[in-house]
């Protein structure tokens, strides 16, 4: 029974029908973590982050323990809802309380989140802490943040940086051939 009620959720959220997912996710006799993260993600994509992040701490007090792909939703959550502190907070937890690592996927939430609260320069210097910093990817992402009143010398930094990172990857590779 729980893997039908778990594809129910599953599909309702994919469609875009997160009422009627928590409904069924509501009349679950057993939730796993598959279905919050359902839920959670459901929430998050739909543009409900915070009913996605009270899911999330519901989650947590009833003692099922996020993982990677909990907290990939819960910061795209605080990302799209503007919840700068909250994001930060649960990116540190993820680590420091759940042994957690960051991967790709966490760092883009959280310079997109970043971004989006115009803190260019903090997403810039995660972006450059992290593993991930010659992925392309990130700085793209975060040259997209640049777009809305920063700074033209700070968008054309990380442009520079993105192109430097695109030629050095192409010469590596053609040192291989």
């Amino acid at each position: 029974i729980s893997c039908d009620w778990s594809s129910d959720v599953c599909s309702s959220d994919l469609c875009g029908c997160v009422d009627f997912a928590f409904r069924i996710f509501s009349q679950m006799p057993v939730r796993n973590l598959i279905t919050w993260n359902s839920m959670i993600s459901g929430f998050a994509q739909n543009g409900r982050g915070g009913e996605a992040i009270k899911m999330f701490n519901e989650m947590i007090k009833l003692g099922v323990k996020p993982d990677r792909i909990s907290f990939v939703s819960v910061l795209f959550a605080c990302s799209h809802s503007g919840l700068l502190d909250q994001g930060r907070q649960y990116f540190v937890s993820m680590k420091d309380n759940y042994r957690i690592k960051a991967e790709i996927s966490h760092y883009s939430c959280m310079v997109d989140l970043l971004g989006r609260a115009g803190k260019i320069e903090d997403a810039e210097d995660l972006i450059n802490s992290s593993e991930f910093r010659n992925d392309s990817s990130l700085w793209a992402a975060l040259l997209g943040s640049c777009t809305t009143g920063t700074d033209p010398t700070v968008a054309e930094r990380i442009a520079k940086k993105m192109i430097d990172r695109k030629s050095t990857r192409l010469n590596s590779s053609h040192k291989r051939s």
